[in-house]
Order: structure tokens, then C-alpha cells, then sequence
């Protein structure tokens, strides 16, 4: 201590502040390590998911394209780009080989020997052309190359799934780091107001201690001593204390909202990964349809079902907006269901109740069409006799819209009624009812808590799906 006041202010300042900074820069500093190593993470898995997706959503589709074409003689096996396609697909795996977590490298491992089986049937493929080997025999491997496909189009999926899950947990970790830095900045900003605290008074002191000696001694020269002598004080400069606390914690502020937002943007970027998946089965389905009416000399049902199809699919791309008008949506609706009455139209038919002043309201892409697609698949195709599905709209007191998405399918019971309802309230997918969720968080995502989906359901009576949105104009 009597060192301390033998330094001139400018040093004691100094000094203190030097603490001071020294704390919170290292807590700091600290904290911005963690979360940089967090980010880093963050995007590792976003790159993996989106290089594995693209690949998801190719491969498949154009391997099988290439050998049909060989089978039947459209391209030459030996000049055919089959073998390209797989060691283009083997590269991109070796490649998320070298970013992905141990934890899921496995299944990256199984997935370069399901391309050594596929290798293995193409290669068969190539000995029976070279051989002349019968058309049948040949279509019998072009199956397990199609069933090989499948498996490796599964396992990304698998892999995808595994990798946003991976995610969810850095992001969980996260949350509870964060909470540990808010508390320990909140311990040490404490501990440095402190010693702020104290170093003010030392300062104020070592001031004000010399001012009332001399005080003192001219007290006693005024009453006539002049024996007296004033002690000797050190030269000290009295210089302006800048605090950086404010700038210190701002700091922290920004950093937690930069990951808050973070947050935000992966979800959505997970959600639209799941509304950028468009089920091939559906798509086989019709093409099939359209083939068996083409052969059945059906024209006119052709030209309708390929009309159909072709507005659904521009509707699911629309420019790629995210918002699209309620009539779009709609019309998005009655291409699907077009397709789905023609394929089923023993057991299905529908029924629009939209007034059309309603048209030019905004909604969110692919908001009713998963809905109705549930309808079909988990509701009127388990019943017995023709079902129904009938789309009505209205408005609600707080400026809300309701749309209703009504089938006299099997329905639900109590139980599993609850159940639906309480995975709708869960904050990630579980792997089931992607479309249902999917429709939920997004509507929540960008419009609040306060929208959202809400279903009712009787069993052996039908289902009400009913998606409430803001109402608003175009």
C-alpha cells in the first residue's frame, strides 16, 4: 500500500486500469474463443448437409435414367456415363469424410461399400451386354440397381438426419455455455467494479492527503510560526479516468444476439432443408399414370393429368419465394389434387370453399398442400368408401385467417389425437409427420407463437386441420 502511494496518479491510474482491462479482456477473449469454435462447427455441418443433399437429390434419378437407357439399348453400355456418376458420387463422400463428426463418419463407411455393391451389379450389367444376355435377365439386375439406389438414397438421408441432429445437440451445448459466460461476466464485472471502487478512493486519497497537509502547515503559518516546513510530496498528474466497462459488456451483448440469430437462421435453413424435399414416390406415381393412359390411347386424360402436374411443380418452385398468394396456393392444391382424384378416383374427391376475395391474401408457400396430402395418405385411403376432402377459409377477430382443411377419413382417436398434438409442440422433428410439423414451425417461425396449426379429428368420423396465418394483403 505505501508503494502505491508513492506512484504518481497517472501510474495509479494506470495501474488499476491495466487490471481492470487485463479481466475483461481475458473473460472476454475467452468467451469469443468458445463461440468462434461453436461457429466453426455450425458450419461444418451446414456444408456437409447441403453438399450431401444436393447429391440426395440427383444421383438417384440420373443413375437409374443412364442404365434404363443402356438396358434398352439407347446407350451403349462402354459409352455410357454411368461409372462417372459414381466416382463423382464417391469423391463428394470422401470429401464430407474428412468434415464429419467420428460419430457419423460411420455411416459414410457404409455407404462407400453400398457403392462398391453398386459397382458390383453395374459391372454385371456390362458382362450381360457384352455377352448378349436375355432382356430379362439384364431388367433383373437393372432392378437391384434400382433397390441399390434406393439404399444409397436412404442412407444420406440417414446421414442428413444424423448431421442436423448433431446440430441441435452444439446447439444445446451452446445455450448452457452461454449461460455460464453471462454468469461468470456478471461475477467478474462485479469484482472489477470493486476494484474500481477501491482504486477510486486510493486515488482520492493519495490526492487529497497532500491539499490538507499543506492546508495544516499554512494554518500554522498563518498563527505566526514560520519555523514550519511543508513535507515533501511527490510531483503527481491529475489525468482523466476513462471506463470501458459500457463498451465491455456491449460486446457480449452483440455476441449473444449474433448467435441468437444464428439460431434462427439454422432452423429456418433445416426447414426449408425439409420443404426442399419433394417425394419421389409421388412423382414416379403420376409419370407411371400418365404412361398407363398414354398406352391406353386415354388423350384427353393425358393432356389433363400433364397440365396438372406441370402447375404443381411450377407452384412448388414459384421464383423461389417463400410468399405466394392465396389463390397460388390454391390452385398449388387442385393440380395435386387433380392428379391424386385421377390415380384414385374411386375413393377420392374434393371440394373448394375459398371466396375469392380471399385470393389476394399472402401465405407461405406449401402450407395447405402437406396438409392435404396427409388427408389422403393417413385419412381417406385407411377408410372404406369414397372420401372427401373439402378446403374452406374464413376470417377470425384478430385479423387472422383460418384455413380448414376438412376429410371424412378413418380419423384419429383421443390418444393419438393428444399424441399428434403434443409432437407438434416439440422443438425438433422426431422423424415422423414431417409435413404437419414442418407447416407448424414455419407459420410460428415467421408470424409468432400465436399461429400455427390446430387439429381435430374423431375416429371413424374425419379429420379438421385448421392453419391459422396473419391476414395479410398482397
Amino acid at each position: 500500500m505505501k508503494f502505491f502511494y508513492k506512484l504518481t496518479i497517472r501510474n495509479k491510474i494506470i495501474i488499476s486500469f491495466t487490471v481492470i482491462i487485463v479481466m475483461l479482456v481475458s473473460v472476454n477473449a475467452l468467451t469469443l474463443k468458445s463461440m468462434s469454435g461453436y461457429l466453426e462447427k455450425y458450419n461444418s455441418i451446414v456444408k456437409n448437409i447441403t453438399k450431401a443433399n444436393s447429391m440426395n437429390l440427383v444421383f438417384k434419378e440420373k443413375l437409374d435414367t443412364e442404365m434404363w437407357l443402356i438396358v434398352i439399348g439407347r446407350v451403349k453400355f462402354e459409352e455410357g456415363k454411368q461409372y462417372d456418376m459414381i466416382n463423382e458420387a464417391e469423391h463428394k463422400i470422401r470429401q464430407l469424410m474428412q468434415s464429419t463428426s467420428p460419430e457419423n463418419k460411420y455411416k459414410l463407411d457404409i455407404l462407400l461399400r453400398t457403392f462398391k455393391t453398386l459397382r458390383v451389379h453395374v459391372d454385371k450389367l456390362g458382362n450381360q451386354i457384352k455377352n448378349r444376355a436375355l432382356v430379362a435377365e439384364n431388367e433383373a439386375v437393372l432392378e437391384d440397381i434400382r433397390s441399390v439406389t434406393s439404399l444409397i438414397n436412404d442412407n444420406i438421408q440417414d446421414y442428413i438426419y444424423h448431421e442436423v441432429n448433431i446440430g441441435e445437440k452444439i446447439r444445446a451445448e451452446l445455450e448452457s455455455d452461454v449461460k455460464n459466460m453471462i454468469i461468470v461476466n456478471v461475477i467478474f464485472i462485479f469484482i472489477t467494479l470493486c476494484l474500481a471502487v477501491f482504486a477510486v478512493l486510493v486515488i482520492s486519497d493519495s490526492i487529497t492527503k497532500p491539499i490538507r497537509e499543506l492546508s495544516q502547515t499554512a494554518a500554522i503559518v498563518s498563527q505566526g510560526n514560520l519555523d514550519v516546513r511543508v513535507k515533501n510530496v511527490p510531483q503527481d498528474e491529475i489525468t482523466i479516468l476513462s471506463n470501458s466497462f459500457n463498451t465491455m459488456i456491449e460486446q457480449i451483448k452483440v455476441l449473444m444476439e449474433n448467435v441468437k440469430i444464428e439460431q434462427e437462421n439454422l432452423k429456418k435453413a433445416e426447414l426449408k432443408l425439409l420443404q426442399a424435399q419433394i417425394n419421389p414416390h409421388f412423382l414416379y406415381n403420376t409419370l407411371d399414370t400418365i404412361v398407363w393412359m398414354a398406352q391406353s390411347n386415354d388423350t384427353q386424360q393425358v393432356i389433363v393429368l400433364v397440365k396438372a402436374l406441370s402447375n404443381f411443380f411450377r407452384l412448388t418452385l414459384s421464383g423461389g419465394q417463400d410468399f405466394i398468394t392465396l389463390k397460388d396456393e390454391i390452385d398449388h392444391v387442385i393440380s395435386y389434387l387433380t392428379i391424386q382424384k385421377i390415380r384414385y378416383k374411386d375413393i377420392l374427391d374434393f371440394e373448394i370453399n375459398v371466396p375469392e376475395d380471399f385470393y389476394n391474401f399472402k401465405i407461405l408457400k406449401l402450407t395447405l398442400q402437406p396438409i392435404v396430402e396427409n388427408a389422403i395418405y393417413h385419412g381417406i385411403k385407411n377408410r372404406r368408401g369414397k372420401g372427401k376432402i373439402e378446403i374452406t377459409a374464413e376470417f377470425c377477430e384478430d385479423d387472422a385467417l383460418a384455413l380448414c382443411v376438412k376429410d371424412n377419413g378413418i380419423g384419429m382417436t383421443k390418444e393419438k389425437l393428444d399424441e399428434v398434438n403434443d409432437y407438434l409442440k416439440q422443438s425438433q422433428n422426431k422423424g415422423q409427420s414431417y409435413g404437419l410439423y414442418n407447416v407448424n414451425q414455419r407459420i410460428k417461425l415467421h408470424f409468432g407463437e400465436s399461429f400455427g396449426v390446430n387439429i381435430e379429428s374423431s375416429y371413424n368420423v374425419g379429420t379438421c386441420v385448421c392453419v391459422k396465418i396473419p391476414a395479410l394483403i398482397n
